[in-house]
């Protein structure tokens, strides 16, 4: 054996003893293998395998719970207990559409109200319709008037003369008087009352009576009686056919600030509800007469911030100072219920509506997370308006994209499905919070992270057009 082999045998050896003796040394001293620098775990590896990633259509199968009925009268709720639990204490929830056409999520939207109002205590429904124009119909309903007219005489006549809402109305009106009544209020800043002066003439009044019974001054200034006539013209919405001279647009600007100042004056000397409403009242009139100047003008976008801003502050005040501590369901559209646009892409991954701040989103600025919006997709079928013109027909919807939400919810085979998208992230579930295509607005193809613009999805797997009641 060489001196070579003999030197690298030795220290071999001594390597070893150097081991052993440290081996002795951590049993002795009930070190750990990592204390004699090793570098050898202190925990078992573990072995176990990682979970296997559930593609979505197997996911979705699992997790949308399916619900059994639209019918209004079918009042075994059972099949809406993920509703209660994905909701929980949430206040204020908010119910999209896709089109403002949609028969058999205006059904949908009715067993809802009546689920939430039966099972979970709210007691305010919300439509986004004039703020004065439901507050009377409501006192019109309190007095005995016929739900389903008063509805008709104040809230969007797409909803209110469906034969999908008809049931609903009549409710509300057997329930107006007991001891748990469904209340009805509006958040829109536009009239909503019939075309053709079905406000007018009522809301100016109870305006010249509120300011004459504290003898305001604004009654008696010169631009008080120019004023008055473009607010009746907005009412009666002769501007949607007729040019907003410069001339209007100044009288409307100097009288609605006049407006606003009293109402503000006047919190301080008529009865709190009162005052409160007219101040609100007075921030509405004034956004509506901006807004309708604004679309006149070709700026269709500044006009609706204007409103978004509007509808946005009057469910706040309806919230934290006419119904403190109460729970509401807002009756809006697809767009207004957003939690963010600004998660919209087009299919090819152009950003669609970002930087626009709509009524949702603003409303949580102040609401905060007691908000829950759902939104509703279709699956197959038909849509189209009450009364389709020639030029805008009942259209068919298009078989949707295997791997959109509508196709993969179509696949499921549910006909009616419920799903809470805003659930913690975990590795099963990962794909929910990608940019993935849903037909929830408009019908039109938007791709997105979902959870981040809707709480949860209500699913039809059929369409059908709202028709309207005789």
């Amino acid at each position: 054996m060489t001196h070579t082999r003999v030197s690298r045998v030795a220290r071999s050896l001594s390597t070893l003893r150097l081991i052993a003796l440290a081996v002795t040394v951590a049993s002795a001293t009930s070190c750990d293998w990592g204390d004699v620098g090793l570098g050898l775990p202190t925990t078992p590896i573990d072995t176990t395998p990682p979970p296997v990633v559930t593609d979505p259509l197997t996911w979705l199968t699992a997790n949308a719970t399916t619900v059994r009925s639209l019918a209004f009268t079918d009042t075994n709720f059972s099949d809406l207990e993920a509703l209660r639990t994905a909701i929980g204490e949430s206040r204020v929830v908010l119910l999209g559409e896709q089109s403002r056409y949609d028969g058999t999520t205006f059904q949908a939207k009715a067993r809802l109200v009546r689920f939430l109002h039966e099972q979970m205590g709210f007691d305010v429904l919300v439509f986004e319709s004039g703020v004065y124009d439901v507050r009377e119909a409501w006192r019109q309903v309190q007095s005995g008037t016929d739900a389903v007219a008063a509805a008709r005489s104040s809230i969007d006549a797409v909803w209110s003369n469906s034969t999908e809402l008809s049931q609903l109305f009549a409710y509300i009106g057997t329930r107006a008087n007991t001891s748990r009544p469904l209340a009805l209020a509006g958040i829109d800043p536009q009239f909503t009352g019939p075309v053709g002066g079905g406000t007018s003439v009522p809301f100016l009044n109870a305006l010249d009576t509120y300011l004459d019974r504290y003898d305001s001054p604004i009654r008696r200034g010169s631009n008080w009686p120019a004023f008055r006539t473009v607010v009746d013209r907005l009412a009666r919405r002769y501007y949607d056919a007729a040019p907003f001279t410069n001339a209007e647009r100044a009288t409307f600007a100097t009288g609605a600030e006049q407006l606003m100042s009293e109402s503000n004056r006047l919190v301080n000397v008529a009865p709190a509800d009162e005052a409160s409403f007219w101040v609100t009242m007075s921030l509405a009139l004034n956004a509506h007469g901006r807004s309708v100047a604004l679309r006149q003008q070709n700026l269709p976008e500044l006009a609706a911030g204007i409103r978004d801003s509007s509808l946005s502050n009057s469910l706040v005040w309806l919230a934290q100072t006419v119904y403190p501590g109460r729970k509401l369901i807002v009756w809006s559209t697809a767009t207004q219920v957003m939690r963010t646009p600004n998660e919209l892409y087009s299919v090819g991954g152009v950003a669609q509506g970002h930087g626009r701040a709509i009524f949702g989103q603003i409303a949580r600025v102040t609401l905060g997370d007691v908000m829950y919006s759902l939104g509703f997709l279709a699956g197959s079928g038909t849509y189209g308006p009450l009364d389709p013109p020639a030029v805008t027909p009942v259209r068919p919807l298009v078989t949707p994209l295997p791997e959109s939400w509508d196709g993969l919810f179509l696949a499921t085979g549910k006909p009616l499905a419920f799903l809470h998208l805003r659930r913690p992230a975990t590795q099963e579930n990962a794909w929910i919070f990608g940019r993935r295509v849903a037909r929830a607005i408009g019908y039109q193809q938007f791709a997105a992270n979902w959870p981040a613009v809707y709480d949860g999805f209500f699913f039809t797997a059929s369409m059908t057009p709202a028709t309207r009641a005789p």
